[in-house]
């Protein structure tokens, strides 16, 4: 009987580490993470969310900067400021050439029989306000010498025309360019 007491007592002692084992188990198990697990966790959660608002941040800034450019396109004809566009009526020989600038500003030169003639021809010169609509500039206020006192220019290609015909476009304002409009 001592053999058999011997065996019980191992029995029930390998019993009872088995039984503690799983308690063990079971109980970490649903147990609430450690300091140190928390604190890892924290940080990987941290950094999740520093980078989202990052992104999003980065993304707001983004549209931004792209609303503001297509905000900002006054200048969408660009093409106008290169040169001088020169508009000639051979019927009442008169030639006018306009001098783009930014803002809605432009330098005008009005040639006409009375001020081209002579050795010391002095051309009129003056400046003028315009608007650029949809393929159109429109000038509303111009010189009195000019005889014009509203004038619409249109766009088509990178070109400009008035009543269909095509405007002339030379490098500076000059007595020559106006005299090459009529030939």
């Amino acid at each position: 009987m001592k053999k058999n007491n011997v065996l019980i007592t191992v029995l029930a002692v390998v019993l009872a580490a088995i039984c503690a084992a799983v308690a063990f188990i079971a109980i970490n198990q649903n147990k609430e993470p450690t300091k140190s697990e928390t604190s890892a966790s924290s940080t990987a959660s941290l950094a999740g969310s520093v980078f989202k608002t990052t992104s999003k941040t980065t993304e707001k800034t983004t549209k931004k900067t792209t609303t503001k450019k297509e905000t900002t396109t006054e200048d969408k004809y660009p093409f106008i400021r290169n040169g001088v566009w020169y508009l000639a009526n051979i019927d009442e020989e008169t030639c006018l050439a306009i001098d783009f600038k930014k803002n809605g500003k432009a330098d005008i030169a009005f040639f006409n029989s009375d001020n081209i003639e002579g050795f010391d021809a002095q051309y009129f010169k003056g400046d003028a306000k315009y608007t650029i609509g949809k393929n159109k500039i429109v000038f509303s206020k111009l010189p009195e010498a000019t005889g014009y006192k509203k004038l619409e220019l249109s766009i088509k290609k990178e070109k400009l025309y008035f009543s269909g015909k095509k405007l002339k476009n030379y490098k500076k304002i000059s007595l020559d360019n106006a005299l090459k409009c009529f030939e």
